[in-house]
């Protein structure tokens, strides 16, 4: 499912999402990065998501005093993530 996540997010204009967490967390944001399992690997496959405040996207990951913006969601723990642009959601078991 990660790699239809990133085909969906990369394929819009506007990238505000909420992500709803597996606890009921929920954050609003945008996703401005990932890290892949494996390099090496044949397919893609995300274990994890950089989230970033929507304000805070153009920042380069970095806040003023040098420390990294946002959140680092891992894949599996991610209920649902619905996108502002098109009203749609995607659910993950």
């Amino acid at each position: 499912m990660s790699l239809q996540l990133y085909e969906k997010y990369t394929a819009i204009d506007n990238r505000k999402v909420e992500i709803i967490l597996k606890d009921n967390t929920a954050l609003i944001g945008m996703l401005i990065g990932y890290f892949k399992q494996d390099d090496d690997a044949t397919e893609m496959h995300i274990i994890s998501w950089h989230v970033v405040d929507e304000h805070d996207e153009e920042t380069l990951e970095i806040d003023t005093f040098g420390s990294s913006v946002g959140t680092v969601i891992k894949q599996n723990k991610i209920a649902e993530i619905y996108f502002f642009e098109d009203g749609s959601s995607m659910t993950f078991y």
